[in-house]
């Protein structure tokens, strides 16, 4: 009785063990192919960007500094389009290669926990790209701060007012288009909307 809760209790900690490291695996794998997708897509948008942007005075701190937290953040943009076009190969190769030496050491751990976990990670991660980082990055390039205010807080400020009354925006142009086409009267009321955008009422 004792040797069989001795051995059950080994097992258990075994599979702890295991399921410990296999998670440390894929945070290590994730992490080094932030990294090096990042690093790719700060080279590529160092290559590409316009030459103007290269004369920004170093004299101006807070021009400096927004730029760069707009180049990172393009970056981490870029690298997660990277990561989506190149996760569904990457899926593939992976799977033919467990399958071809599934006893390998250096194959084995590349199994299905790990190629969802990294479609769940690009997936998140472009829709916080799409809808946050990119319009973020955009309007704090382009923001000055509000009249009489000026500094970085004040630009964040203007950024986040204009982040917000944007998606009130989009959220009510979308609830208003699914109104009108669920609805049965939805040709007329479309109509009756374009009318009255051209005729400026």
């Amino acid at each position: 009785m004792d040797d069989s809760n001795g051995s059950n209790v080994f097992e258990l900690e075994s599979t702890d063990d295991g399921e410990f490291y296999q998670a440390v695996r894929h945070s290590i794998m994730a992490m080094l192919v932030t990294v090096v997708l990042y690093m790719i897509s700060y080279v590529i948008l160092r290559r590409f960007k316009r030459p103007h942007v290269s004369n920004i005075s170093s004299e101006d701190i807070t021009e400096a500094t927004v730029y760069r937290i707009t180049v990172c953040l393009c970056s981490f943009t870029l690298s997660v389009s990277l990561a989506a076009s190149l996760l569904l190969p990457t899926s593939i190769i992976s799977r033919e290669l467990v399958r071809h030496w599934p006893s390998s050491y250096y194959i084995k751990w590349i199994n299905g926990k790990l190629i969802r976990e990294l479609w769940n990670g690009v997936f998140l991660c472009s829709n916080l790209s799409l809808f946050v980082l990119l319009p973020f990055s955009y309007f704090f390039l382009e923001s000055e701060g509000f009249t009489g205010t000026k500094g970085m807080v004040a630009r964040i400020k203007e950024t986040f007012t204009v982040l917000v009354l944007l998606s009130f925006v989009t959220f009510g142009c979308s609830l208003l288009l699914s109104k009108m086409v669920t609805s049965d009267h939805a040709p007329l009321t479309l109509t009756l909307v374009i009318s009255t955008l051209f005729s400026g009422w």
